[in-house]
């Protein structure tokens, strides 16, 4: 290719400017022989500049034919290789995307799938569950190092977008480093849609991503029609406690309570959200006031802790039994990492607040998210461990 490169910046013109030289050289002598042989040299030249044309032209073909151009989610036109076998997700969002997607793609995780690796064959793609922990590099957590990212050599880097985060410093990381970067930006649940339809196009697996994207559409579409139904003043009131203490939370704006707000829950901390990692601490003082009539809480040990502390049982959703604990298996259904998981954990939310608006199958619909997004048949029995 450098050679073909040098070519096109001029070689092929100096070529011919030579050859047409020498044939002027021999259109004006008086050499008969001389003349015929200049003749036959150019005759030769001719040929051979026309072959290497010829060659230069199926090798420039041949090169374009293995890449396109996509437009990602932020407007960067970016140049993709035809085929792509091997990716680095920068971020979680955009990690589970990809594996929904084609797992087999995945050259690492940015964080480790819950349970432990000798218990996720019912729940994950074979092939994924080895696969390193390579971190991310968009948000907290454990932090990727480019250098050994760059060692498992990827076709393509798929990077995270939103208010949050700056782009630019990721793109030119990679980019220098010629492994090409797209963005998928993904603020909020509908997103994920066009995140899908996106990557359907940059894996050529454009029925898939269609797919994908309808249940998540089908999903919020359903939900937000029962909650038509509820009127604004018999919506619940909810608390989201994150940690084992159960006084981290994030407000009703957050991208990290989307789904509370999308289940019709109000979320009894009113904000905006400050930055990306969120889990803002208040006191136990603020919840007894927020007086939440249902928990949703992420830490086994919190909802357990609450039954037993004397403090706690002045929560209005104490007092009544109304905790309980988000599914996590192997992604999180509403939030660490926010993603299309919602879709299903929205209706999870919907049934618990509003069971006779949303009624639920939720056996049946938790079998069909499972099998539609990670190719996996569960038993009953599957279900029950993940719920309890």
């Amino acid at each position: 290719m450098i050679f073909v490169d040098a070519l096109r910046r001029g070689g092929m013109a100096r070529i011919f400017r030579a050859a047409v030289g020498l044939r002027a050289c021999g259109t004006t002598s008086d050499d008969p022989f001389r003349s015929s042989l200049l003749v036959s040299i150019f005759a030769a030249r001719r040929t051979a500049f026309v072959l290497l044309m010829i060659a230069v032209g199926a090798q420039s073909f041949a090169s374009e034919a293995q890449s396109r151009e996509i437009i990602d989610m932020v407007g960067r036109h970016v140049v993709l290789p035809n085929k792509i076998g091997r990716i680095f997700s920068a971020a979680p969002p955009t990690t589970l995307v990809v594996y929904a997607m084609k797992p087999d793609t995945l050259i690492g995780w940015n964080f480790a799938p819950e349970p432990p690796k000798e218990d996720l064959a019912k729940f994950l793609d074979q092939r994924t569950i080895g696969l390193p922990v390579l971190g991310n590099m968009m948000g907290h957590g454990q932090q990727a190092n480019l250098e050994e990212v760059l060692a498992a050599s990827p076709d393509l880097v798929v990077a995270w977008a939103n208010s949050f985060l700056d782009t630019a410093p990721i793109a030119q990381r990679f980019e220098k480093a010629g492994v090409p970067v797209i963005f998928l930006k993904l603020e909020e649940l509908p997103d994920y849609v066009a995140a899908f339809a996106l990557m359907g196009e940059v894996l050529d697996l454009a029925p898939r991503g269609r797919e994908l994207g309808a249940y998540v559409a089908s999903a919020l579409a359903r939900v937000e029609a029962a909650l038509a139904q509820v009127p604004s003043d018999q919506r619940v009131r909810v608390y989201y406690a994150e940690t084992p203490d159960g006084l981290a939370t994030d407000c009703d704006r957050s991208i990290h309570a989307e789904a509370i707000r999308r289940a019709g829950g109000i979320n009894v901390y009113q904000c905006a959200q400050g930055e990306l990692v969120g889990m803002e601490r208040i006191s136990l003082e603020q919840v007894v006031r927020f007086a939440p009539d249902m928990i949703v809480a992420q830490d086994r040990s919190f909802a357990r802790m609450v039954s037993e502390d004397a403090r706690w049982r002045n929560v209005k959703a104490v007092a009544s039994g109304q905790v309980r604990v988000v599914p996590r298996i192997p992604f999180n259904w509403i939030d660490r990492p926010p993603g299309y998981m919602e879709a299903l954990g929205v209706q999870w939310l919907a049934n618990w607040f509003y069971p006779n608006a949303y009624p639920l199958d939720l056996q049946a619909e938790v079998k069909k998210f499972y099998n539609l997004f990670f190719n996996v048949d569960l038993g009953d029995g599957d279900v029950v461990r993940l719920l309890h």
